[in-house]
C-alpha cells in the first residue's frame, strides 16, 4: 500500500481562505495598490493560489473598492473563501475601512482584519516566488484552527464519544467501523503515532486486528500492513472523511478515533 497518510496530514486542516494586502502609495499621483489572492491553507505556503493586482487613483479608490467587495463576495459564496484577511499599514487603515464597508455582512463575518508592524523575524507580505501572499500573517491567524466543516465533524465526534466511548476511541472501534462501511471520519493525531500494524484484505471493508478475523471473514488476499497505510486505504475506499486532530486538542487513544456513519 502506499505510504500516503504523512503527505494527507500536510494538508490539513486545508481552509480556504482569501488574502487581500492594501497599501496606499504617493509616488506622484496617489493611488491605492491592492493584492488578492485566494489559497487554501497550509498548501499555499508550497504552491499559492491565483492572485489579482488592482492599482486605483485614490480619488476613485470609494467608487471602485465595490468592485473589489464583489470579488470577495463570489469568492465567500463558492466556498472559496472561509476566512478572509485583510491587512492595511499604518496610515492605509482609510483604504482598508472603504473597501470593509462595501462588502455585505455574511462577508463581514468571515473577515480578520491585520496591521502588519515588520520586526527582524516577520516575512515580508510578500516573501517571494512561490510563497503566499500574507504568509506570516496567515500563519499566525490559521495555524491550530480548524476548517468549519472539520469542526462540526469534532463537534459531532465529542457527542459521540460521550455516548459510546467504545465505539469512538481506539483502534478497535476504527477497525470496526471501516470493516463494517460505517465510519463517516476517520480522526488520527498528529504527530501520527498508530500501532503499528492491522490486517487487511483485498477490499478496503476488509480489515481486522488479527488474520483470523478476516479469514473467518472468507477475505482473501490477507495481509499485514502499516496501520498508517491501511486505515487510510480503508477510509478512500470506503468514503470516509480524514481529520487530523493535534494531540493537544483532544487525545485520541491509540491515536485513532472514528465518527460513525449512522
Amino acid at each position: 500500500m502506499p505510504y500516503a497518510l504523512p503527505l494527507a496530514v500536510q494538508y490539513a486542516p486545508d481552509i480556504p481562505y482569501a488574502a487581500v494586502a492594501l497599501e496606499r502609495l504617493a509616488d506622484g499621483a496617489e493611488e491605492v495598490v491592492v493584492e488578492v489572492e485566494s489559497g487554501r491553507w497550509p498548501m499555499s505556503r508550497v504552491v499559492p493560489g491565483p492572485s489579482d493586482l488592482y492599482r486605483v487613483a485614490a480619488a476613485d479608490w470609494e467608487q471602485e473598492a465595490p468592485h473589489l467587495a464583489g470579488r470577495l463576495e463570489e469568492l465567500a459564496g463558492r466556498g472559496d473563501a472561509e476566512v478572509i484577511v485583510v491587512r492595511a499599514d499604518a496610515g492605509d487603515e482609510w483604504a482598508r475601512g472603504v473597501l470593509v464597508n462595501r462588502l455585505p455582512r455574511r462577508v463581514r463575518d468571515r473577515l480578520l482584519t491585520v496591521q502588519s508592524v515588520a520586526t527582524a523575524e516577520d516575512v515580508p507580505p510578500r516573501p517571494g516566488v512561490g510563497r503566499a501572499l500574507l504568509e506570516n500573517e496567515l500563519t499566525r491567524l490559521l495555524d491550530g484552527r480548524f476548517a468549519a466543516a472539520d469542526r462540526g465533524r469534532l463537534d459531532r465526534y465529542r457527542a459521540q464519544q460521550a455516548r459510546e466511548p467504545s465505539a469512538a476511541d481506539g483502534m478497535t472501534a476504527v477497525v470496526a467501523a471501516l470493516h463494517r462501511g460505517r465510519a463517516d471520519t476517520l480522526l488520527v493525531n498528529d504527530p501520527v503515532r498508530l500501532p503499528a500494524r492491522v490486517w487487511a484484505g483485498a477490499e478496503p471493508t476488509q480489515l481486522a486486528l488479527s488474520a483470523e478475523e478476516l479469514r473467518a471473514a472468507r477475505a482473501t488476499a490477507v495481509r499485514e500492513e502499516a496501520a498508517e497505510d491501511a486505515l487510510l486505504w480503508a477510509a478512500v475506499g470506503t468514503g470516509a472523511e480524514l481529520l487530523v486532530v493535534p494531540s493537544g486538542t483532544l487525545t485520541l487513544r491509540d491515536g485513532a478515533g472514528v465518527l460513525l456513519r449512522y
